[in-house]
């Protein structure tokens, strides 16, 4: 809600007037507003919401007040959906989900723990069926393993298959060493 709208609802509220270059429909706007809206004993502007019922009564919060209420709201930084669920029980004002998101976007602390922040993942890459039998393998090494009795099995399954078009693998860091350069 714009500083002047809200002043404008405290004066129809308190005095039952309007400002003298309001113009018809900025009245007859005022006017329907004015029926959610109510004036405490500090001469605050207060929300009514009536759902289903049940009457809640919140204070309405003046656009320089805003972020110093999300500030408080949030700190034991409990996240955006919480900080707004605290700040909508007690406060309003138009746009307030969309204030908290941005002032969480931008919170230090909140986004060093953000996990989004942390772990990057690797998008998927599809990977295509090969047209015959060992003409694409996938590897991951992994070992030092104890020396085996038979010797020499994936040369066996080279004899038996034929050679390997293409190898596919993780990219680890086994790749990353000189013995495997060509």
């Amino acid at each position: 809600m714009e500083v002047s709208e809200y002043e404008k609802l405290l004066l129809y509220l308190a005095e039952n007037k309007y400002e003298e270059a309001a113009t018809e429909s900025e009245k007859r706007r005022i006017w329907k507003r004015s029926k959610i809206f109510q004036i405490d004993k500090n001469k605050s502007l207060m929300y009514i919401n009536n759902q289903e019922g049940q009457a809640t009564v919140r204070t309405v919060i003046t656009r320089e007040r805003r972020k110093s209420v999300i500030k408080l709201m949030h700190t034991g930084h409990l996240g955006r959906d919480k900080t707004y669920e605290k700040c909508n029980s007690r406060f309003y004002w138009k746009g307030m989900k969309q204030d908290v998101a941005e002032f969480i976007k931008h919170c230090p602390e909140c986004q060093s723990q953000n996990k989004k922040t942390k772990s990057h993942v690797q998008e998927m890459v599809p990977v295509s069926f090969p047209p015959r039998v060992w003409g694409k393998v996938g590897i991951d090494l992994i070992g030092p393993f104890m020396k085996a009795d038979k010797k020499k099995p994936i040369c066996k399954r080279g004899y038996r298959f034929g050679v390997m078009e293409e190898i596919v693998s993780d990219q680890g860091g086994e790749f990353n060493r000189s013995r495997w350069r060509i």
